[in-house]
This record gives C-alpha cells, sequence and structure tokens, in this order.
C-alpha cells in the first residue's frame, strides 16, 4: 500500500539540452550540483523537471518502489491531487532552467491552438494544454520576450545595409506580421552572405544599436541561423535575482543566459521558430503567434512574513511560492497537492505520527493532497525551498 499520510521524495529527470550550463574548472553546474551527479566539461545541464508530465515524469519513491508520478496520480486521483480536482492529472510544472546559450526562438499555444496542434501532429505536440509559464531569476537572466513596436524594428532595421533584402520586401509601413513573413521569405541560398555581411557591419559598427548587439551575439551562437534576425523585433531584458517575467501562451520568446526557476501548466508544447536545429514550423507559428506589440510583464511577489514571496501570475494553473528561513505550516495552506524542492541549506518534514523526515539541499518532494497536516521547517540559516502549487485566490503565507 501507499502512504499518502507523509511527505513523498521525489527523483526528477534531467535535461541535457546542447544550450545548458557546462563545468568549467571548479564551476558545477547547478542542477548538477543539486542533483549530486558527476559530471565533466563537455555534458550540458539543462533543466531539472518536477512534475508529472508524460514526457518526463518524477519518480514517486513508495514503499512498493519507485512509481512514476503520472501513474501515481492516475491510480490515486483523490489521495494524490484532492477530491475536488478537475482532472486527474496534476496541473503545473515546476524546473530549474540554467542556460549557457540561447534557447531557440519559440512560443507556446493556447488552450485551443493546442487542442489542434496535438490532434494533428501528437508526434510535435504531445499534450492538448496551454503552457502560460512564468521565469523567477536565480542570477542575472537575459531573455528576449514578445515584440517591439514596429516603428522600433523597422529604425533599427533601416541602418543596416546587409539587410536590404529584407527591407526591400515590404510595404510602406509594414506590421510586425508582415516584418516576420518578410524576413522568412528571404531566400534560404542568401542568408549565410546575408548574416556574415550583417555580422561585418555591426563589427566595424562603434555605436550599435543594442539589437545589433544581440544580433551579432546570436549569430555567433547559431550560425547561418536566419533566426538571429528576430532580435531586431522582440524586447530584450536583464532580469536580476528574484525578478519574475510571465510568458503568456502565443507569445515569442527565447531565454538566452542565466539560472532561473520556470512554472508553468503542465505541457510540453513548443512552436520552434529559429536558433535550433531542431524541427521549426512556421506554419503554426502564423497561426498561433500574437503579432501585436507588448511591453513584458513581471511579477512582482507578494507575502509576509519577512523571507516568504509568492508569484501569482494571470493564469489559473500554478503559482510560485520561495521560502528563506521561514516554516510552512499545511494546516494554513488551501487544499491541494504541492511540490517543492530544497535550494539551499536542509529541511524537516514533520507529518502527523510520523518519523521526521530530513530534505537536504537538492531534494524534491510531493505534498499530496491527503496530506492535511503537517510542516517544512528550516534545519540550517539560509535554508531556501522553491514550492509548485494551483493558484490561490489570494497568497496563502506560512504561519511562521
Amino acid at each position: 500500500m501507499h502512504d499518502f499520510s507523509t511527505f513523498i521524495a521525489l527523483s526528477c529527470p534531467v535535461r541535457h539540452y546542447a544550450w545548458g550550463e557546462r563545468r568549467h574548472g571548479d564551476v558545477i553546474p547547478l542542477i548538477a550540483d543539486l542533483t549530486g551527479e558527476a559530471t565533466d566539461d563537455a555534458t550540458p545541464w539543462a533543466e531539472l523537471w518536477l512534475g508529472a508530465h508524460p514526457s518526463a515524469s518524477a519518480l514517486a519513491k513508495t514503499p512498493a518502489g519507485d512509481i512514476p508520478l503520472l501513474d501515481l496520480a492516475t491510480a490515486f486521483p483523490n489521495e494524490v491531487l484532492g477530491a475536488d480536482c478537475q482532472s486527474a492529472k496534476l496541473p503545473f510544472l515546476l524546473k530549474i532552467l540554467c542556460c549557457e546559450k540561447s534557447l531557440s526562438l519559440q512560443s507556446h499555444p493556447d488552450r485551443s491552438h493546442a487542442t489542434r496542434l496535438h490532434a494533428a501532429a501528437p508526434e510535435r505536440y504531445p499534450d492538448p494544454n496551454p503552457k502560460p509559464e512564468i521565469i523567477i531569476a536565480l542570477s542575472l537572466f537575459r531573455a528576449m520576450v514578445g515584440f517591439r513596436p514596429p516603428q522600433a524594428a523597422i529604425a533599427d532595421i533601416r541602418r543596416r545595409t546587409a539587410l536590404a533584402p529584407w527591407r526591400d520586401q515590404w510595404q510602406a509601413s509594414p506590421s510586425l506580421r508582415q516584418l516576420c513573413e518578410t524576413m522568412l521569405a528571404i531566400p534560404t541560398p542568401t542568408i549565410p552572405a546575408l548574416l556574415d555581411n550583417l555580422a561585418a557591419e555591426i563589427k566595424a559598427d562603434p555605436t550599435p544599436t543594442p539589437a545589433d548587439i544581440l544580433c551579432a551575439d546570436l549569430m555567433r551562437q547559431h550560425p547561418q541561423d536566419r533566426g538571429a534576425l528576430f532580435a531586431y523585433l522582440l524586447h530584450q531584458l536583464l532580469l536580476q535575482p528574484g525578478e519574475a517575467l510571465y510568458i503568456p501562451p502565443n507569445t515569442p520568446h527565447a531565454y538566452l543566459h542565466g539560472q532561473g526557476i520556470e512554472g508553468m501548466a503542465s505541457s510540453d508544447n513548443v512552436i520552434r521558430a529559429g536558433l535550433t536545429p531542431k524541427l521549426i514550423d512556421h506554419g503554426a507559428l502564423f497561426e498561433t503567434v500574437d503579432f501585436n506589440a507588448h511591453e513584458p510583464l513581471h511579477i512582482s511577489p507578494n507575502g509576509a512574513p519577512p523571507g516568504y514571496r509568492c508569484y501569482q501570475p494571470p493564469t489559473p494553473e500554478f503559482q510560485i511560492e520561495i521560502m528563506t528561513d521561514t516554516t510552512l505550516e499545511l494546516t494554513t495552506q488551501p487544499p491541494g497537492p504541492s511540490l517543492f524542492m530544497i535550494l539551499n541549506g536542509a529541511a524537516a518534514l514533520d507529518a502527523p505520527n510520523r518519523p521526521e523526515q530530513r530534505a537536504p539541499r537538492g531534494s524534491a518532494w510531493l505534498a499530496p493532497a491527503a496530506l492535511k497536516a503537517g510542516r517544512i521547517r528550516p534545519l540550517t540559516t539560509n535554508t531556501t525551498v522553491v514550492l509548485a502549487r494551483q493558484r490561490q485566490a489570494a497568497p496563502s503565507s506560512p504561519a511562521t
């Protein structure tokens, strides 16, 4: 039998995508450090997944052995998810993401588009779920997100002689959609020379624009990939540690460099548009992307007491809580499951009538819905816990 009256330890899968952090001498990638796994200089450590998505479900460590969390939630929905859960699936996913190079230029579909894409190409779009997400910076974190006003993009593009094949296709005042369409319509055989000429032109300019500088960096990382030209179309941002950014569905973006916490709906749907050797789907991009200029949406945390931050994006699937030297009392929390990881220090996990469990740095856990009481208690100073749960109407602060 499974025991749902206590915290359940998780073993979480790692994604070794090419853009992930690598070891540099004595500097160990964050994810390798958290998991305690040995690494070499060549292996990239990109994402650590805490969740129950079929693409990479965590393993729940139970008295009956290790069981995929997806299977455990499916077999025992009331105990894992709660009697009021709308489906037999965990609706949120928590990740640690670390990028040394840029991710692909991508967007994620909303629910209606995800349903259609999954039905048409399940091998490419593995679930029918939307993928709103939040990124919370753990280090300085660079990203490009959402379209700039077209006038700003056009002004930067007009400065570059090398981009004449792009400009020559324009109408008098192209829309953002037309800017994308004409950029992607540049004949493929001409792209290598265009990008080489652009790189040389930027290098020779004593006053390049921020878009020029980013484009040059992306061209170095992704030779002969026209996706670098999206640097002229999207906002670029630098997040300080603790700052957070919300990425709505249908929003083009690429994370560029840094370490962060990702919270999202439980989905693995990615529409790629460039900066990757993986399959690019421009058809899905033009069907789904919001071609309007929007300022990036920063999410400010709220909560009390000191040491508690709650990030609530404008979507119902999830919220992210970060607690430093703070005890979380489950009796003060709303019903439902939560996933959490010890980012720093160590914690004691107390459940009624159960032996205390020790949670060292890097350990990941499920608090199942059936666990109504108990606490997560720091054992050392500077103990930091990151926790994901379904979004609540108002943040529920810990008792202490």
